[in-house]
């Protein structure tokens, strides 16, 4: 047949062909190149001293992509938006052949979730529970702990005083004397060191043992220094 036979027909059809084939060996030239153009664009995007992500790249070509003759020069690439990098546009173009937009899309890896703790379990709930509350009680028993009931003896002879026993508190300055009712918290000889409660104030002091129900506060067996402080009441 004619359409098989006529050499001009034969030599256009080998014409377009070779066309075609030149359109569709410049594509990767253009994505190699837009690649480049996109790395660049996102290493000026990341901070100072950071490495720009290694993002996935989808090239998005116009439709006349593959109707473009080959460029016989080297192509030239010129950023048009790269604020986005979801849809980045750039400008391919032949020198006074041919230019077009094609667009980029970069898929960026999603940032590292920040690591939280584990919730702690059951187990370790109630341990943290029992030692908050060992530590309670451990506080409340020095706070309330009175002073230890065990006199210091220094004397020697028979028990004068005895737990319970009404005693005189006896306070000594010179020139003065103080007498106060009190209560023996615990027994001693003469020289012993006893607990006594102030029955007016209620306050517990440690007293010397003089004589049966007879006592005397340890900060009052002296007068004080001149500029010492003063005594405790009692």
């Amino acid at each position: 047949m004619a359409i098989f036979t006529n050499p001009c027909r034969q030599t256009l059809m080998l014409g377009l062909l070779c066309l075609a084939k030149g359109a569709l060996a410049s594509t990767p030239a253009i994505q190699q190149q837009l690649d480049i153009a996109v790395k660049q664009a996102l290493l000026s995007q990341a901070k100072a001293g950071d490495k720009p992500p290694d993002a996935q790249l989808s090239f998005i070509p116009p439709r006349e992509a593959d109707r473009l003759p080959p460029c016989p020069s080297a192509l030239q690439i010129r950023a048009i938006d790269t604020r986005n990098p979801g849809r980045m546009r750039f400008a391919v173009s032949c020198p006074e052949l041919w230019q077009n937009i094609w667009t980029v899309r970069a898929r960026l890896p999603a940032p590292p979730t920040p690591k939280t703790e584990a919730a702690p379990s059951k187990a370790q709930q109630g341990r943290h529970k029992e030692e908050v509350a060992e530590q309670g009680r451990k506080q409340d028993a020095e706070v309330e702990s009175p002073p230890p009931s065990t006199p210091v003896s220094q004397g020697n002879g028979r028990v004068l005083i005895r737990r319970g026993d009404k005693v005189d508190i006896i306070a000594r300055r010179p020139g003065i004397e103080v007498r106060v009712n009190g209560e023996a918290q615990n027994q001693g000889k003469a020289g012993d060191i006893i607990r006594v409660m102030n029955l007016a104030s209620g306050r517990i002091f440690l007293a010397r043992v003089n004589a049966a129900g007879s006592v005397s506060p340890l900060a009052s067996l002296h007068a004080p220094d001149a500029g010492a402080e003063t005594p405790p009441h009692y």
